[in-house]
């Protein structure tokens, strides 16, 4: 499977999924010209459970701590031992702001023992966004 069309289903899957997490403006929904970012955190198998816990329930709160208005979307790849987020940045808010964050920081090292290679992140722009009813 390409690399794009990888990206592509985990976009589509992340907007499906139920449980939107860390937004402080709840009522926020991705528009054409935000910033988005898809992470993908890869932990060692035996430590995948816990990992996966600590990882979505602390990146939740230090998003929030950031003052940040984003939709945050956690995606798991079980077979792979993978966390994938997707995170749509309101306007005015930025993924570099989010980078340079003392919290962001502190959930990166607690998570480094689990992890089997750093976490990597691609920066993208929502061009349009359909809906269904």
């Amino acid at each position: 499977m390409s690399s794009k069309f990888s990206i592509l289903t985990l976009v589509i899957a992340g907007l499906i999924i139920i449980g939107a997490l860390a937004c402080n403006d709840s009522s926020y929904q991705p528009d054409a010209g935000d910033e988005v970012v898809i992470y993908r955190a890869k932990y060692k198998p035996a430590d995948f459970e816990e990992a996966k816990k600590i990882h979505v329930e602390g990146f939740g709160e230090a998003m929030n701590a950031s003052g940040q208005d984003r939709r945050t979307y956690f995606l798991e790849d079980e077979a792979n031992s993978e966390i994938i987020a997707i995170s749509f940045f309101k306007k005015g808010h930025t993924a570099e702001d989010w980078h340079d964050h003392e919290e962001r920081d502190k959930m990166l090292k607690k998570l480094e023992p689990f992890l089997r290679k750093p976490i990597t992140h691609e920066e993208l722009i929502v061009i349009d966004d359909h809906s269904t009813e």
